[in-house]
């Protein structure tokens, strides 16, 4: 625990409520030996503790894999859970990828079964704050239950839970690295 672990919250900060429209997942195979990041001793400054600071490395031509989100249907959040004395924070991870083609398909086939590494961009973006979501010894694992809706009302698509326990909220402010666009030929 560093000296700055008990100071004085006396302005509220960041206080606009959801996540970005997308999120940024990579399954931990695409990452290189040692590759994800923890936030690191030393904590000398506030913040340090719940920060990774350092760039995630990923294998050749491996890197986040961007998924449009459903507009204001995303949420993080966080609940302690655990006996007192071992507690620590079970985080959840809504998300809706809308639509229904085989690429969609195919990804949420690929997301679960399978350990993530997974940022979510806060909603203020200037602030250009990501939430990290699995670690190096614990990741993130996924949830996905699709639906089409029905002719009258509803929405066609991917329901996401990206789940990680960890004892806190961690926060992601390395470089992110994003795989290129592929490009269509026609």
């Amino acid at each position: 625990m560093s000296e700055y672990a008990f100071k004085n919250l006396k302005e509220s900060k960041n206080t606009d409520s959801g996540i970005a429209d997308f999120v940024l997942i990579a399954p931990v195979s695409d990452f290189i030996e040692g590759g994800i990041k923890c936030p690191k001793a030393p904590f000398t400054d506030p913040g340090d503790e719940v920060t990774v600071k350092e760039n995630h490395g990923f294998k050749d031509g491996r890197a986040f894999a961007k998924f449009l989100l459903a507009p204001e249907k995303n949420q993080l959040s966080g609940t302690t859970i655990g006996d007192l004395g071992f507690q620590k924070m079970d985080q959840s991870l809504e998300i809706f990828i809308p639509g229904s083609y085989a690429e969609v398909h195919e990804a949420a086939k690929n997301l679960i079964n399978r350990p993530l590494v997974v940022l979510a961009k806060d909603s203020n973006c200037p602030a250009n704050m990501y939430y990290q979501l699995g670690c190096d010894c614990t990741y993130a694992w996924a949830k996905m239950d699709f639906t089409t809706g029905t002719t009258r009302d509803g929405i066609k698509g991917y329901k996401g839970t990206i789940t990680y326990l960890n004892g806190y909220i961690q926060l992601y402010a390395g470089e992110v690295s994003v795989l290129a666009d592929e490009s269509s030929s026609s």
